[in-house]
């Protein structure tokens, strides 16, 4: 395993209010991947660029219906596709940064999720297990009896293992 650099990425990104603005603000999420590989490339070469909390959407709305209908995705959807596709130009891997997930084994919950994703697709799904109540509308995966994946999934990679972590998990 050679020396490389992470780039943790912060962001300026509006909180969207529709599916659109998601799109948007992934966009700008790829331009900043291409920064950071760019901008690294005299010193280590950037092998992880990671995102902050909701980097692609946040609990704008107060209730959890609005959420899940307005605002929660299914993972993978276009924008863990497009993020793939961007790991696989520049070889690297990529934490997505948080987005609200909708996963229909877990009928009426949303999830603050993040991923961690290659050039071959998502190696790993992580969700906040301490969500900050009464902020965070969404589910943590503890609170829900039958859960049986993984709390803290870590994946094993050409760079060593990698974990994710959402804000004071």
């Amino acid at each position: 395993m050679c020396r490389y650099a992470a780039a943790a990425v912060q962001t300026d990104i509006a909180n969207p209010v529709m599916p659109s603005d998601m799109r948007k603000n992934t966009d700008r999420i790829l331009q900043l991947v291409d920064s950071a590989v760019i901008g690294a490339m005299p010193f280590l070469p950037v092998k992880l660029v990671v995102f902050p909390e909701f980097a692609h959407s946040a609990p704008v709305f107060e209730k959890l219906a609005d959420l899940r209908e307005k605002l929660a995705v299914e993972i993978p959807n276009e924008h863990t596709e497009r993020l793939q596709a961007k790991a696989k130009e520049h070889r690297i891997f990529i934490q997505s940064g948080s987005m609200l997930e909708f996963d229909p084994r877990y009928p009426g919950h949303v999830f603050n999720t993040t991923c961690l994703i290659g050039g071959d697709g998502i190696l790993l799904k992580y969700r906040k297990v301490n969500t900050w109540i009464p902020f965070e509308v969404h589910s943590s995966p503890h609170d829900i009896e039958g859960y049986e994946e993984e709390l803290f999934p870590v994946a094993k990679t050409e760079n060593g293992n990698i974990g994710c972590a959402i804000c004071y998990d």
